[in-house]
């Protein structure tokens, strides 16, 4: 028979069970390339759309709740969970303990009834033939567990450490100059998100190079701009790479 029981007297109210090992940190998210647009093509864009962009992000596997899950004094929120690992009988999930701006979900820390923090889950855990989110705790050997909530099965892309995204972005055209932003984001904290305005002097097929990109502008004003591009970017990251 299942028993309940508490952990340190905190007042969670758990099921007792077998050893739980830990959760596997075996999943790798699959990377995804990203090139646009065609080179030695004819492009039209308009002012703040993308003339040119280059870089790798990752497709992350995971979990999406519509509704919160009660887990004993535990609750995950709304959101999307990424995967970790998986074994024979369940998948393994990370989880924040608070709100992010990306639509992720997020477990609060929790106390008892006497106001004591009770110890933070190691993962969420889901079980493929039956379905139910379970915290698990694995220095105590505990679960907590909810069968009445169901989720889906998602993916979200994402920047990690080792993705990079770079962008031309048009501005406009004043007099004989046109102007465009370059845009990069990494998930890496050595290469943070950045922007830079740049200016060109506007010339009947002039060509402009940024950081290996290469586009032939064929004609511009401040509403769009006409062009070809004849090469993406080859600075990917500046100096040697930062570890995976």
């Amino acid at each position: 028979m299942m028993r309940v029981f508490t952990i340190s007297a905190l007042g969670l109210a758990l099921c007792a069970c077998a050893v739980i090992p830990p959760p596997p940190a075996n999943y790798r998210p699959a990377r995804l390339d990203m090139a646009f647009p065609l080179l030695g093509s004819v492009q039209e864009v308009g002012a703040g759309e993308e003339m040119l962009a280059k870089g790798q992000v990752s497709q992350i596997r995971g979990v999406t709740y519509s509704n919160p899950v009660k887990l004993d004094q535990f609750t995950l929120t709304p959101g999307f969970y990424a995967l970790i690992g998986e074994d024979a009988q369940y998948s393994y999930y990370s989880y924040h303990t608070a709100a992010t701006t990306d639509g992720t979900g997020f477990i609060p820390p929790a106390r008892d009834g006497l106001g004591a923090w009770l110890p933070a889950p190691d993962s969420i855990r889901t079980s493929r033939s039956t379905r139910e989110t379970c915290l698990i705790f694995v220095e105590w050997g505990e679960k907590a567990c909810n069968k009445s909530q169901l989720y889906e099965q998602s993916t979200r892309q994402k920047l990690t450490k080792r993705d990079l995204v770079q962008k031309l972005i048009y501005q406009g055209r004043d007099g004989d100059r046109i102007t465009l932003k370059y845009w990069e984001s990494s998930g890496h904290s050595a290469r943070p998100e950045s922007s830079r305005e740049l200016t060109f002097a506007l010339q009947p097929f002039t060509e402009i190079e940024y950081r290996g990109a290469r586009l032939r502008i064929l004609s511009a004003d401040e509403l769009k701009v006409q062009y070809v591009a004849l090469q993406n970017f080859t600075d990917y990251w500046t100096g040697k790479r930062p570890d995976e």
